[in-house]
């Protein structure tokens, strides 16, 4: 990367600043020795100099009160437009979370409804329910973990999505590993019983996750309410 070069002004072009400069101050004071002796030059210039001094003592001061109340106003209106673009993009997120929510619940009810299709466990259910249990989907739920960086996500809303979540997610992959222990026992070790509890824990694991996204489902909705207010 390029280093930037700090500007030099030439010596004959700061010469030249100084003496306007000088030419600038000079000449006002030499005007004003000249005219000493006038009486009528010497009251209206002290007139117009106190006049100066005064709107200086109160115009500086003024003008300093009324660019802070300017800066006030522009920082409290970008305060409320940021909050106004919060409270849009978390209106937004959590509609897209309640219906990716409620997507997945009906998703869940049909898995709850296949698992229980057969009271004894078989490869093909297990195929059946981890087909549907693969179909979760966590779009929306990704959207709000980058968001809450930037945004104020209550807590117990964060909590009660974070773990409905956590249980889709966690059911899909422990269905998978029940398919293979499924197999497993029965094929190499002939076992019904351990085959079949392998069911009974995924039944009790979707009972736990559909009471979570139902809870998270009610948060949601609960906060949607507030924000619409």
């Amino acid at each position: 990367m390029a280093q930037r070069k700090n500007y030099v002004i030439p010596k004959w072009l700061s010469i030249t600043l100084w003496v306007l400069v000088a030419i600038s101050v000079i000449m006002p004071f030499s005007y004003f020795i000249l005219h000493l002796s006038n009486p009528a030059f010497m009251s209206n210039t002290m007139g117009n100099w106190f006049a100066t001094i005064i709107g200086a003592f109160a115009g500086v001061p003024i003008g300093f009160v009324i660019a802070r109340l300017q800066i006030r106003q522009q920082e409290f209106h970008q305060e409320e437009d940021s909050k106004l673009r919060d409270a849009r993009t978390l209106d937004v997120i959590t509609r897209q979370l309640q219906d990716e929510l409620r997507d997945n619940r009906s998703r869940l009810e049909r898995y709850r409804e296949v698992l229980n299709v057969s009271s004894s466990s078989t490869i093909h259910l297990f195929e059946w329910g981890s087909t549907i249990s693969g179909s979760f989907s966590s779009s929306a739920f990704e959207t709000l973990i980058q968001a809450r960086r930037h945004l104020d996500i209550p807590v117990g809303i964060e909590q009660a999505v974070y773990i409905s979540y956590n249980m889709l997610l966690g059911l899909r992959d422990r269905t998978r590993e029940a398919s293979a222990a499924h197999d497993f026992y029965l094929s190499h070790e002939g076992d019904t019983s351990k085959a079949n509890r392998e069911i009974d824990f995924i039944r009790h694991l979707s009972r736990e996750t559909l009471r979570r996204v139902d809870h998270a489902i009610f948060e949601v909705k609960k906060y949607r309410l507030i924000l619409s207010k």
